[in-house]
């Protein structure tokens, strides 16, 4: 879900996000929360397969934390693990997996980019485009096992 800080998306950039994601205005919003849990997290995980039950790992944002979403993710079968400040320690296997070659290959996209001759600038209307594209490489679900051994998180 791409997330942009306006009070209404404009067509062209909304045109832009790829059919399967979604957009919001502010993940603040229960309703964005909610929607975004049904409409495009469990479809998605439903369309590759995965076996529930799922853990969602989300900060302490009282509107991850409502009842409404908890009956919600209970019935789809998705655990909310709520984290705690500065969870550097559990968030490890992720950052060593998956956010931190993300990060890299996000900074190595945007460089080419603007070394392109086209010269068009990178905005809300190019952002989900170009994210897609480093998503596509992103890590593959054995990478965070390798991730989580590596970190002693499993053996």
């Amino acid at each position: 879900m791409t997330v942009y800080p306006c009070t209404m998306i404009p067509e062209k950039i909304a045109q832009s996000v790829p059919a399967e994601w979604g957009t919001a205005r502010r993940m603040d919003d229960v309703r964005d929360i909610y929607e975004y849990n049904v409409n495009i997290l469990h479809s998605f995980l439903v369309s590759q397969g995965v076996i529930f039950c799922v853990v969602l790992s989300v900060d302490g944002h009282n509107s991850h934390l409502t009842h409404q979403l908890s009956v919600l993710c209970k019935k789809l079968k998705i655990q909310t693990r709520a984290l705690y400040p500065d969870a550097t320690r559990t968030l490890q296997p992720e950052d060593v997996a998956v956010f931190r070659p993300a990060a890299m290959r996000w900074r190595k996209a945007v460089r080419e980019w603007h070394a392109k001759p086209s010269r068009e600038v990178l905005n809300k209307v190019t952002f989900a485009p170009l994210l897609r594209e480093v998503i596509h490489f992103s890590a593959k679900p054995e990478t965070l096992v390798n991730g989580s051994q590596a970190c002693g998180s499993i053996h």
